[in-house]
């Protein structure tokens, strides 16, 4: 019986550590929310304007993925459809809000605020270039990696300057 209770409390604290340490999320559990408490789940545009209000749309010719493309520009936030699918988010603006299994991060925060719950994303964050620095996240689909991402741009102050969140098309 105590080899048991020894087995479980590991299985435990395995499983305590695993959450704590990835550096992945499911993209069910990836919401942004405005400053007036309004969720959008990087659905269709239609939900987009649901969750944020009619806005400014640019139409252009998708020269990567054909047809047309659409952007979708909030003051501090931007989203990026192909025809009707859903391609990228930008958020730039403390006005937004990325909710990541309920975790709020924002802009302005400091980077280090990852650690606690991304903490293999934290530690391999990386500078790319002077003021360039970059956190990736990849972003799963029913416990499938996708080629999809969040990547978290800071200062060297260590401030959250952009979040974007994508499909990797190229």
């Amino acid at each position: 019986m105590k080899l048991f209770s020894t087995a479980l409390l590991l299985f435990f604290f395995s499983c305590a550590y695993c959450q704590k340490t990835q550096n992945s999320i499911e993209d069910a559990n990836i919401r942004v929310k405005n400053k007036f408490n309004k969720i959008y789940s990087l659905g269709s545009a239609r939900e987009l304007q649901k969750a944020f209000g009619n806005t400014k749309i640019a139409k252009e010719t998708d020269e990567v993925l054909g047809g047309y493309a659409y952007s979708y520009k909030y003051k501090g936030f931007e989203t990026y459809f192909n025809g009707h699918n859903w391609e990228a988010s930008t958020i730039t603006s403390s006005d937004y809000t990325i909710l990541l299994n309920d975790n709020a991060y924002k802009v302005g925060e400091q980077i280090s605020r990852f650690k606690r719950h991304f903490s293999i994303s934290y530690k391999n964050r990386q500078k790319r270039s002077q003021n360039d620095n970059g956190l990736w996240i990849s972003i799963i689909h029913k416990k499938q990696f996708t080629d999809a991402y969040i990547f978290v741009a800071y200062n060297d102050n260590g401030n959250i300057t952009e979040i974007t969140i994508a499909n990797d098309n190229s």
